[in-house]
């Protein structure tokens, strides 16, 4: 890319509205989703049990490197998706409503 003559650019996005998906199975058990983020959800050796389960050990090390560490700041909006786009990017809010028959029974 880099010796053509055509225009180029590199996204690096932080987080992905689909990685709500991955609530569904505690959706369908009940009205609680339990993450280890905001110190809010569940205490850290719950969360990297459940964490574990799914995904591999660098892996959820390195979320909660991200989380309490606050090297991945994941709730900050720049402009650059809208500059890119030149529109305004779709809210969760809108992707959430646009995917609402894979949240329901």
């Amino acid at each position: 890319m880099r010796d053509s003559a055509l225009s180029w650019t590199v996204l690096r996005p932080s987080g992905f509205m689909s990685n709500a998906l991955r609530w569904l199975p505690q959706l369908r058990a009940g009205d609680t989703v339990r993450e280890p983020f905001a110190d809010l959800p569940l205490p850290d050796d719950e969360a990297r049990r459940d964490l574990s389960a799914n995904m591999p050990a660098p892996i959820v090390d390195a979320l909660f490197e991200f989380s309490r560490g606050r090297t991945y700041l994941d709730d900050q909006v720049t402009g650059v998706a809208a500059g890119l786009l030149g529109r305004s990017p779709r809210t969760f809010h809108d992707w959430a409503h646009a995917h609402a028959n894979e949240f329901g029974p």
